[in-house]
């Protein structure tokens, strides 16, 4: 990303907030804005991941570990795309 790319922003924080951010540049030897740019693509993790809906998650890869109901030998190999199938119909 350019220079001419970035956005400036000008925020006002409380005083609990600025120590905060001053607690956490001193221990990680980070800029403030490395520390904000940080923290806003934590929150936005969590706050994306509260958004998503249950077929995208599955969709996301193999890590994902659930239970659903499926056909009788449901502990088959195909087990995650059962669980898709099922999942999306319920959307």
């Amino acid at each position: 990303m350019t220079d001419s790319e970035k956005a400036r922003i000008n925020a006002r924080i409380d005083r609990v907030a600025e120590a905060q951010l001053r607690y956490v540049t001193e221990h990680t030897q980070m800029n403030i804005s490395d520390a904000l740019r940080a923290s806003i693509a934590l929150l936005y993790d969590k706050v994306s991941r509260e958004h998503i809906r249950p077929a995208e998650l599955l969709a996301r890869g193999p890590n994902f570990v659930a239970a659903g109901e499926g056909p009788d030998d449901s502990g088959s190999s195909d087990y995650k795309s059962l669980l898709v199938e099922s999942v999306a119909g319920k959307l």
